[in-house]
């Protein structure tokens, strides 16, 4: 539970960063920036599963 928790903050936390650097940069609405987040969330979910392996070691 208190993992899933964790992931899902920082999932989130880095969403929004990155939402609103591309906003800044290129000026994108938010159905153009769609494809950019499936894509980023799965290498974020990735990323995770990743060091949660290596914690759980």
């Amino acid at each position: 539970m208190c993992k899933d928790s964790v992931v899902t903050t920082r999932v989130l936390g880095v969403v929004q960063r990155v939402k609103l650097r591309a906003k800044k940069l290129c000026g994108m609405t938010k159905d153009n920036l769609s494809p950019i987040f499936c894509e980023l969330l799965y290498l974020i979910d990735d990323n995770d599963r990743f060091h949660w392996i290596e914690f759980a070691r």
